[in-house]
C-alpha cells in the first residue's frame, strides 16, 4: 500500500476529505492510519503552553512554535511522519497523511510513494468552512509559505471542494488509487 498525501489552503478540505478516506477504507476492511505533521506539534504546545488551534491566538502559537522549532531543526516535524508512513506501509495499512504544506514535506511523501492530492476550493468557502470550525479566517488571503508553498507543485489528483462537491465519492476514487 502505498498511501495518501493530502495538501490544500486552510479551510479547503483536507480533513474533511481525510475522514472521508477513513470511512471509506473501514467500509471496505481496509486498514488505515490518519497521520499528521501537526500532531506532534499540537500536542507539544498544548503541554508546554497549555494552547490549543480552537483558542484565541492558538493557530497563531502553533505557527510561531513549529517555525521556532523547524529554523534549529528542519526535519523536526518531518522525520517523525517519515517514521509512522513507513511502519503504515510495512504493516499493510494506508497512511493518510492530512496536513502537507511544505516543499520538503511533499517531496519525502513522494520518496515513500504515497499518491498526492490537492484540495482546492473558493476563499469564500474556505472562509466559510474556517468560521463553521470556529477559527479565524485571517489566513484566508494569506500569502505565508505555509498557505502558498505548493501552489504550482503537480499534484496527481486535484478535488476542488465546494457545495454539493461528492467528497465521498471521490474518496473511493482515490482510495483506489493508492492501494
Amino acid at each position: 500500500m502505498s498511501g495518501l498525501a493530502i495538501s490544500g489552503k486552510a479551510g479547503s478540505g483536507k480533513s474533511t476529505m481525510a475522514k472521508h478516506v477513513l470511512a471509506a477504507c473501514e467500509e471496505r476492511g481496509i486498514p488505515v492510519a490518519r497521520i499528521g505533521f501537526a500532531d506532534e506539534l499540537k500536542r507539544e504546545v498544548l503541554e508546554l503552553y497549555g494552547i490549543d488551534k480552537h483558542m484565541v491566538g492558538g493557530r497563531e502559537a502553533l505557527i510561531r512554535h513549529g517555525e521556532e522549532r523547524r529554523l534549529k531543526d528542519p526535519g523536526v516535524w518531518i522525520r517523525p511522519v517519515a517514521k509512522r508512513v513507513r511502519l503504515a506501509q510495512v504493516c499493510g495499512v494506508l497512511p493518510v497523511v492530512d496536513d502537507v504544506r511544505s516543499l520538503a514535506e511533499y517531496e519525502m511523501l513522494r520518496a515513500y510513494s504515497l499518491v498526492t492530492v490537492r484540495m482546492v476550493a473558493t476563499k469564500e468557502w474556505r472562509r466559510e468552512r474556517l468560521l463553521a470550525s470556529g477559527l479565524s479566517d485571517d489566513v484566508v488571503g494569506s500569502q505565508s509559505w505555509q498557505e502558498t508553498a505548493l501552489d504550482l507543485i503537480r499534484h496527481q489528483h486535484v478535488v476542488r471542494n465546494f457545495s454539493g462537491a461528492t467528497l465521498a465519492a471521490r474518496a473511493v476514487q482515490l482510495i483506489a488509487s493508492a492501494v
